[in-house]
């Protein structure tokens, strides 16, 4: 089964992108912090943002709902935007894949516009998804 063997397109490499180690990492460092501490993550690569998000979420992290601002359908957003081949050859092999769409994918840029990143430019420039979250660590 597809789900059992995890992303087939993610590198075998331990160190690759985003580990678990890191997300402790960043949750110690946010527990030391007395101000309420936030972590936002943008991605043109859907099983990217997918596997960030649930990492978040496994690490104790709080979502920070989109409200009227979620993607509530990735395919949709893909119609009005061209498809990455990296996502239909994911879908190839996952087709029952968890989509980078609900309360905690925002469909607008979350930083003001004079302040985007170099990556979420290239893709609006590009007319391409730019699939975000923001988390807010929980203080206990």
């Amino acid at each position: 089964e597809a789900s059992e063997r995890g992303n087939l397109q993610l590198p075998s490499a331990e160190n690759f992108m985003v580990t678990s180690k890191l997300f402790e990492l960043i949750s110690a460092l946010a527990a030391n912090d007395t101000n309420e501490s936030y972590f936002m993550f943008q991605t043109k690569c859907e099983d990217v943002a997918v596997y960030l998000k649930n990492e978040c979420l496994s690490s104790g992290m709080e979502g920070i709902t989109a409200g009227d601002k979620a993607v509530e359908n990735i395919d949709t957003i893909y119609s009005q935007k061209s498809v990455p081949k990296r996502v239909k050859e994911w879908l190839r092999i996952e087709p029952l894949a968890e989509r980078a769409e609900g309360n905690l994918f925002w469909s607008q840029p979350l930083l003001p516009l004079d302040c985007l990143p170099e990556t979420e430019v290239q893709c609006l420039s590009e007319n391409k998804a730019v699939h975000r979250c923001l988390f807010k660590y929980k203080n206990t």
